[in-house]
C-alpha cells in the first residue's frame, strides 16, 4: 500500500478509509515486523495524501487516517494498543499541518491513558504524546503542563521500557527548543536526574542524552507550575 501511495497517490484518496481499516486489522499480529510495516505505511499515506489534498481537504484526510486507528487504542490487546499509538505518532509526524483542534482532543484522552493502570502500551503512548506536543497539540500552558507531567511520571514507572520512552520523549521535546518548553526545564532536569543511575543501561543512556538537551535549552521568564 505504501508503494502504491508513493507512485499513484492521486488514485489512492478514494480508497484511503478501506486501506486504513486493513492496516488496523494487521495490528493484532504479534510480529513486530508486521507492526513496523504498518507504521511505515501510514506514514507514507499521511505524507502523500496531505501533499495532494487541497488546503480545505487536509483536515478530512487527517480524520480518515486517524479515527479508526485512535479507536483501536481502546482495544484490550497490547499489540493493538502499541501498534495504534505508534501509527498515530507516525501520521502526526508525517502529515502537513495536522489540525490543532483534533490534536488537542487526542492529547486529553491519551494523557488519561497514561494514568490508567490497565492500559498496556504506555511506552508507545508516550511517543504519541511527544508527537502531539511537537505538532502543537498542547496549545496552552495548562495543557502542556499536564502533558509534560504525564511524561515525567513515566520516569518513575516500574517498567524499564516506559522509563526509556519517557526519557527519549523528553529529549526530543527539548531538542525542538523554544521558550514554550523552557518553562519546564528545571522539572525535566530534576526528574531525569533520577534515571541517571537506573539499573537498566538503555534507560541510563537515554536519560543522559535527554539531560544534555535540556541543559542546553535557554531559561525563560515563565515560571513552572507547582
Amino acid at each position: 500500500m505504501g508503494t502504491l501511495a508513493n507512485f499513484h497517490d492521486s488514485i489512492v484518496v478514494p480508497h484511503l478509509g478501506k486501506m486504513v481499516a486493513s492496516i488496523v486489522k494487521r495490528l493484532k499480529d504479534s510480529d513486530t515486523v508486521v507492526r513496523d510495516a504498518c507504521v511505515d505505511t501510514v506514514g507514507i499515506l499521511a505524507s502523500k495524501m496531505s501533499s495532494v489534498a487541497r488546503d480545505n481537504e487536509n483536515d478530512g484526510v487527517f480524520v480518515v487516517l486517524v479515527r479508526p486507528i485512535f479507536e483501536a487504542l481502546g482495544e484490550q490487546n497490547k499489540h493493538v494498543q502499541t501498534g495504534s499509538a505508534l501509527c498515530l505518532a507516525r501520521v502526526i509526524d508525517s502529515i502537513q499541518n495536522p489540525p490543532a483542534v483534533i490534536l488537542q482532543k487526542m492529547l486529553g484522552k491519551t494523557v488519561k491513558l497514561l494514568k490508567n493502570p490497565h492500559f498496556m502500551a504506555k511506552p508507545a503512548v508516550i511517543e504519541l504524546n511527544r508527537s502531539i506536543i511537537q505538532a502543537g497539540g498542547a496549545s496552552t500552558h495548562s495543557a502542556l503542563s499536564t502533558a509534560m507531567t504525564s511524561i515525567q511520571e513515566g520516569l518513575k514507572n516500574s517498567d524499564w521500557a516506559t522509563r526509556k520512552a519517557a526519557c527519549a520523549a523528553l529529549g526530543d521535546i527539548a531538542s525542538v527548543g523554544g521558550a514554550f518548553f523552557s518553562a519546564f526545564k528545571s522539572s525535566s532536569i530534576r526528574t531525569l536526574e533520577s534515571c541517571r543511575f537506573d539499573k537498566v543501561k538503555p534507560v541510563r543512556d537515554s536519560a543522559l542524552q535527554a539531560l544534555h538537551m535540556w541543559k542546553r535549552l535557554p531559561c525563560h521568564g515563565t515560571s513552572e507550575p507547582s
